[in-house]
């Protein structure tokens, strides 16, 4: 009898935690499963919020040329992962690249947490961001922007960065 109300209690339990404990529903797959072109425009945070290198990097370091390059070092199976994690699959993820939220040029981590899948077509494109990490690589090396600040501007909405340097005209090929 004992074991009876055991049961009893444990299903009444495991029933009450499962009932207060909100179910989140997978986002609908769309042609590109969960993380298309559509929704790549900005990286999910929960899985890159963005890091900048460890050791401490002044503009100085990030402006020799040939910083980037060298710092460079993302293997192809972390890639991978990265793309799983958002749920491309390697034979669409040919429309994306593996980019780091925070640029290496300006003292971006390689960390898989700095790193996303970004789109080559839509309407906010790897190039595009290509134009804005190196609008802000020459205002930091120039002095006109701390490296701090220009990280921070990056990571924390790149499109909004864009608009604000290159005054889109409302066109697709500006994003707007």
């Amino acid at each position: 009898m004992t074991i009876k109300w055991i049961t009893m209690l444990a299903t009444f339990v495991v029933l009450h935690v499962l009932q207060a404990s909100p179910v989140q529903q997978a986002p609908p797959l769309g042609p590109l499963g969960p993380y298309s072109v559509v929704r790549a425009v900005r990286p999910d945070l929960h899985l890159t919020p963005g890091l900048a290198m460890a050791v401490t990097l002044s503009a100085s370091d990030v402006c020799q040329p040939g910083y980037a390059r060298q710092a460079r070092a993302v293997p192809v199976s972390e890639k991978r992962q990265v793309f799983a994690e958002y749920g491309v699959t390697p034979q669409r993820g040919e429309r994306f690249e593996i980019d780091h939220l925070i640029p290496l040029e300006l003292g971006g981590s390689n960390d898989r947490r700095n790193l996303w899948p970004q789109p080559f077509a839509g309407a906010w494109t790897a190039g595009q961001k290509d134009r804005l990490e190196n609008a802000l690589h020459r205002e930091v090396c120039r002095g006109q922007e701390p490296l701090s600040q220009a990280q921070e501007e990056i990571q924390q909405d790149w499109i909004a960065a864009y608009q604000s340097r290159f005054r889109p005209t409302g066109g697709a090929a500006d994003g707007g």
